[in-house]
């Protein structure tokens, strides 16, 4: 799987916020940490997703994991 520089931008911080505070980052706290919209993360885990990079509930808070980066 090939995924693109924002993509990868997106599964560090993803990443980073496990590591710092023991559990994933909300859609919300994610587009603040990149700086673009929350529809924008929104897309991208998505895609993400698609890709099977990411597991994620949509319809639960912080569910958001890397799988491969």
């Amino acid at each position: 799987m090939t995924l693109t520089s924002r993509q990868k931008e997106v599964c560090g911080a993803i990443t980073e916020a496990l590591e710092a505070f023991g559990y994933p980052p909300t859609l919300r706290e994610l587009a603040e940490r990149l700086d673009i919209t929350v529809a924008g993360v929104h897309h991208h885990v998505l895609r993400l997703r698609e890709l099977g990079a990411v597991t994620w509930d949509p319809h639960a808070a912080r569910t958001i994991h890397v799988i491969a980066p």
